[in-house]
């Protein structure tokens, strides 16, 4: 039956929790959690703005309230069962999962297949799990619109994504891997889906930065931290590279047109920035060797679709900047002359 007693996990995870009235609930029970403890929703008393003034020195109790749910406990129990999903998730869902994010995202063409795959074929390290959860939070969301039994095995996105953001949280601060940038771009839609548009503005700027901080270590003549060594990728890593820093511009244009923010790339600086142009469709998927946008000559064929689509998204920005800045104004004063 459903009520609005709850556990602990499924009311975190805003989940419906199905019970029979007592422990554990269908979702615990499942995956094994043992900490399943049904309750009703928490509502914080309103305290008078007298007793908020006051200041007492109450010592702390060490011993928990009875019944009340281990969070850290609960916490990293969710994120050791999330953890060993997604070591255990077969190449096949992996693969089918790549598939239907490429076709539903075609904006964000910067997951490789063959280097994807790679990431998961051995031992699966943090940061690459990270991507691949965040993947699945994402494609998560799109299936209603997915034919296939196999999306069945997967966990609720807002496990992925959870999980994913604890590991990228550690991760922001180390050695600038594109792995790590492509995961909070993944986010970014993610996010945005669901309508956290500031969780959505933070992963974009904090993916943009870990993208320029690893573009400057391949251009800057001096490193700005001597002590991060980063290797020099082969040429089919180096189109990788490329191709996930135009994805940073489009989301930058998707994200910050139209607001108060301002962008943090503009095409102007990607030329600065010596950015080479955007990789054309077969050149992504067998390697090519890269042209700077200097190079540049039109008019564009089907080869450079990805490029059309990057100026397709600053005509897109530059028109809501007009809208934001001075087409209101420009309405009103034509109005007036009238």
């Amino acid at each position: 039956m459903r009520t609005s007693v709850s556990c602990e996990a499924c009311r975190k995870s805003k989940l419906r929790c199905i019970h029979s009235g007592s422990p554990p609930c269908e979702r615990c029970d499942k995956f094994g959690y043992p900490d399943c403890q049904l309750s009703r929703p928490r509502v914080k008393p309103i305290r008078r703005a007298a007793a908020r003034a006051r200041v007492t020195d109450v010592e702390p109790s060490t011993t928990p309230a009875l019944g009340a749910p281990s969070s850290p406990t609960l916490g990293t129990s969710l994120s050791n069962d999330v953890d060993g999903h997604l070591v255990m998730l077969p190449m096949g869902t992996i693969i089918k999962a790549l598939h239907v994010f490429r076709t539903n995202f075609p904006e964000m063409n910067m997951l490789h297949p063959d280097l994807f795959s790679r990431l998961f074929l051995s031992e699966r390290v943090a940061n690459s799990k990270a991507l691949l959860a965040a993947l699945l939070a994402a494609i998560k969301k799109e299936e209603c619109y997915i034919d296939g039994t196999w999306m069945k095995q997967l966990l609720p996105s807002e496990e992925y994504a959870s999980f994913s953001r604890g590991i990228l949280s550690n991760a922001m601060l180390g050695p600038p891997e594109v792995v790590v940038v492509q995961a909070h771009l993944i986010l970014t839609l993610y996010e945005w889906g669901v309508r956290d548009f500031q969780k959505a503005w933070v992963h974009c700027g904090i993916g943009i930065r870990i993208m320029q901080s690893l573009h400057s270590t391949r251009i800057a003549p001096f490193s700005l931290d001597e002590t991060i060594d980063v290797e020099r990728p082969d040429e089919l890593s180096q189109i990788v590279e490329t191709a996930t820093y135009w994805a940073c511009f489009i989301l930058d244009c998707t994200i910050n047109s139209g607001t108060y923010n301002p962008r943090m790339l503009s095409m102007a600086e990607m030329l600065k920035l010596q950015v080479p142009r955007a990789p054309p469709a077969s050149g992504f998927l067998f390697g090519f060797k890269q042209k700077a946008m200097t190079e540049r000559r039109l008019p564009l064929g089907i080869e450079e679709c990805y490029e059309i689509l990057v100026d397709g998204f600053e005509i897109y920005a530059e028109v809501m900047k007009f809208v934001f800045k001075m087409g209101k104004v420009s309405a009103i004063s034509g109005n007036m002359a009238k």
